[in-house]
């Protein structure tokens, strides 16, 4: 059993119930506000795990066209808990985009 293995499955056990999260899901479709995601002025980075099943990769493609000058960065794994699963993958690619934008 491997310390990765252990925490992916720590953080599935941890997971609330599916009521709770198709109670989320429902609020989330509600929020929709993807017709004004061409106002946002800031520099943006949309991270998505090529494997997150609760946010598939072409959500995070959508919302990164959508943003003007967004940059998309697929992490190799992690699933939806990326930035905890694969936090120097994830920490790398935050870092350089902000670095990118240092000085601006």
């Amino acid at each position: 059993m491997t310390p990765l293995w252990r925490r992916s499955t720590a953080q599935v056990a941890a997971s609330p119930p599916v009521e709770i999260l198709a109670s989320r899901i429902d609020a989330i479709v509600r929020f929709d506000r993807r017709a004004r995601l061409g106002e946002i002025a800031a520099p943006a980075l949309v991270v998505v795990a090529a494997d997150d099943m609760l946010t598939p990769r072409f959500y995070s493609e959508e919302l990164a066209s959508a943003i003007p000058d967004a940059k998309l960065h697929v992490l190799s794994g992690g699933g939806h808990f990326a930035p905890v699963i694969v936090p120097d993958e994830y920490n790398a690619a935050v870092g350089a985009f902000l670095a990118s934008h240092r000085h601006r």
